[in-house]
């Protein structure tokens, strides 16, 4: 689903360049100023970032491959590459605190899977539409997020920075029976299919990307809960011969005999 996403992006015709695509299971901030492709003066770049988790060292293979995944392939191939990226507090709640913000956990205080001492205000999401972006963001959030957004001005005090904020309303995402919050309302999305929660947010952020002002450039964050634990495909790619060829990937400390070091 993340190809449909690269596509979609494809389709804005005032938008020639991706400066950031990067898709890692822990990354660091992706700023307006980082090393990339060459811009005109004044010009700013539409940033696109997917966001996974918990994905292998194998994983560049699922979207470097014209031939299996053709739009993300070109997308990755034109985007920004963060060669020697890792990620210091490699926790789902911490790390996207510091995606979102560009500090030290130390500093936001979000050292564990607990969203409570996170302070929205913080997001680059809001300097990014101070600054003229149209900015989305879709999927899986933070940690605990249902017990610090009870009331509806809670949600929407979190939600600030983003025009658009459409996410799995859980503890941390989930691929069924989940609610679904959005700006315009909540969603109760159950068993069927058309329920996972990739495809629900994919098709969520084309329609955002579809419809987003043309005039202004875009901050599209797309967080999708596949590859974590229970790790269920969407029905339609579940033993999909495109990946077929694909092998199991283990570290070289897998059951290793001597652990010494």
């Amino acid at each position: 689903m993340p190809d449909a996403i690269a596509a979609s992006w494809r389709s804005r015709t005032h938008a020639p360049l991706v400066l950031a695509a990067t898709i890692l299971a822990a990354l660091a901030l992706l700023s307006v100023g980082a090393a990339g492709p060459t811009l005109a003066s004044g010009e700013r770049p539409d940033i696109v970032v997917i966001y996974v988790d918990d994905w292998s060292p194998q994983t560049p293979e699922l979207w470097s491959d014209p031939q299996r995944t053709p739009a993300l392939a070109r997308f990755a191939d034109e985007g920004l590459t963060l060669s020697a990226a890792s990620g210091v507090t490699p926790r789902c709640c911490p790390a996207r605190v510091e995606m979102l913000t560009g500090l030290w956990s130390h500093h936001t205080g979000v050292t564990e899977n607990d969203m409570g001492p996170y302070q929205p205000e913080t997001s680059v999401a809001v300097k990014l539409q101070a600054a003229g972006y149209h900015t989305l963001y879709g999927g899986k959030f933070l940690n605990r997020l249902p017990r610090y957004s009870r009331k509806p001005e809670e949600m929407l005090a979190i939600a600030q920075g983003w025009d658009e904020f459409d996410v799995i309303w859980t503890n941390h995402g989930k691929f069924y029976q989940y609610p679904f919050w959005t700006r315009s309302g909540t969603e109760i999305h159950k068993d069927a299919p058309e329920d996972h929660s990739t495809f629900v947010t994919t098709v969520h952020m084309q329609r955002h990307i579809a419809e987003a002002p043309p005039d202004k450039p875009l901050f599209v964050l797309l967080s999708l809960f596949s590859g974590h634990d229970p790790n269920l495909p969407m029905p339609r790619f579940e033993g999909a011969e495109t990946c077929a060829d694909l092998e199991l990937w283990t570290s070289p400390n897998w059951n290793e005999a001597d652990v010494s070091d």
